[in-house]
């Protein structure tokens, strides 16, 4: 399932992300680039939320801005 969400969402919509997922335990961890403009990010968490309940898939969100390279950097 994480594949769909990969081809789908993320390819989809021209970002990247990053991670690793479980098979055998059904779980994943993922960070998804959505790029440093907080209206986009915002819009493309409203739409992760959107594809893993059209699929009744169990998430946890989170939502928040930060530099891959340098995480302890703010953004704004």
């Amino acid at each position: 399932m994480i594949e769909n969400f990969i081809d789908d969402f993320v390819e989809g919509n021209g970002l990247y992300c990053g991670g690793g997922w479980k098979l055998k335990e059904k779980t994943a961890g993922l960070i998804v680039e959505t790029g440093r403009d907080r209206k986009a990010s915002l819009e493309y968490a409203a739409g992760i939320e959107g594809w893993f309940n059209s699929k009744n898939l169990e998430y946890t969100l989170t939502c928040s801005l930060i530099d891959l390279w340098y995480p302890e950097r703010k953004l704004t």
